[in-house]
This record gives structure tokens, sequence and C-alpha cells, in this order.
């Protein structure tokens, strides 16, 4: 009940900050997971995969945004922002975890043209100012320099909760221009991934 609670109020927060929620199917092609797998997660392949594009269960939440994001945009919507609340499965110590994680994804304008003021593209301190606005609801986030490969070294940052010296529960950023090229971004793409709660075992059969 205390999770559930939790993610409702997440929920709120982000539309409220002008985010749509997604729901996405965890299987995803090998190649496309390797691209944000962490080099010490092994994937979670599946047992009996329904095809070549879904042989995996995703390692980050973060590869299935980027293809939400991606679809909007092959499919004329420029501006996107939007949300996840799911989990992502990794081999542990030779047994698969699956962990809750918050996906955040954004492109295009942080605001609409208007009378007297002019559009202008979303930036990373959109995404770190609303991350920070729903980081309120748990006391507050720190930042700290970091991130993993797939976040542009120049525009991410890690995230942690609480005093320093605790482990960073995810990190925000650019995409990188290998990643995005990739997907065929043809502009900015920003994510973000932050771990929610407990891994639990799972099964890939």
């Amino acid at each position: 009940m205390p999770h559930y609670e939790a993610e409702t109020r997440l929920r709120e927060r982000l539309i409220g900050l002008g985010y749509h929620e997604v729901l996405t199917i965890p299987h995803v092609a090998e190649d496309r997971n390797e691209l944000f797998r962490p080099p010490d997660a092994a994937p979670a392949k599946l047992a009996n995969p329904l095809s070549e594009e879904a042989g995996v269960l995703r390692s980050t939440g973060a590869v299935t945004l980027a293809a939400a994001i991606e679809w909007n945009l092959n499919h004329g919507q420029r501006n996107v922002r939007l949300f996840e609340i799911g989990s992502h499965y990794r081999f542990v110590e030779g047994k698969p975890v699956e962990t809750r994680v918050l996906s955040i994804g954004a492109t295009g304008a942080a605001r609409p043209q208007a009378l007297y003021d002019s559009s202008r593209d979303y930036t990373f301190a959109d995404l770190k100012g609303d991350l920070d606005a729903i980081g309120a609801l748990s006391g507050g986030l720190r930042w700290e320099h970091g991130g993993p490969d797939w976040l542009n070294p120049a525009r991410r940052g890690a995230i942690s909760l609480g005093k320093e010296g605790r482990p960073a529960l995810g990190a925000a950023g650019q995409l990188a221009k290998r990643v995005a090229e990739k997907f065929k971004f043809r502009q900015d793409v920003f994510l973000a991934e932050i771990n929610l709660g407990r891994s639990t075992a799972c099964t890939t059969a």
C-alpha cells in the first residue's frame, strides 16, 4: 500500500508538470537493449521470444521510453513528454531480478509560443527542474556529476536522496549522440531513470 500511494503521488505530480503516462511492453530487441544495459548487468534473455525484436527483457526503462519517443516523432508529434512506472530486469549473481523504476523522457519545445513569449526548446535544466519538483515528494534530490554512458557526459547527472554518501538511485540527462543516432533522432532527447524501491526475483521463461 505505501508503494501504491507513493506511485500515485508521482503520477499526479508528473501529470501536473505536463507529462503523459505510457505503458510499454518490456520485451525488446537485444541490440537496442545493449545501447542502455549497464556493463555489470547481464541481459535477461527470454527462453521463447516471440520475435528477434523481443528477445530480451529490458535492462532499463530508458530503452522502451526512447522507443515511445521515437514512435511519437515518427508520427509527427515534435513536442513529447512521457513517463512510465514499470520494471527493468537484470541478472544479479546469476539470478534474474526485477526492479521497480520511474522513467521520464522529453523532447521538443519546453513551452509553446505565446503572444509575448517566443517558444524555446526543452533543455537539461528543464528536466532537472521537473525531477526536483517530484523529488520534493521525498525530501529533495541530491545531484552529482556522473551517469551512464548512454547519456551525454556534458549534460547528465547522478541522482540520490538524502545526505551525501548514499548510493545513486538513478540518472538523468541528454541522450548521448551515438545512441540518438541509432534511433535517428533529429532533435535533442532527454531521459531519466530512477529506482523506486526493492528488487524482487523474477523468471524469464
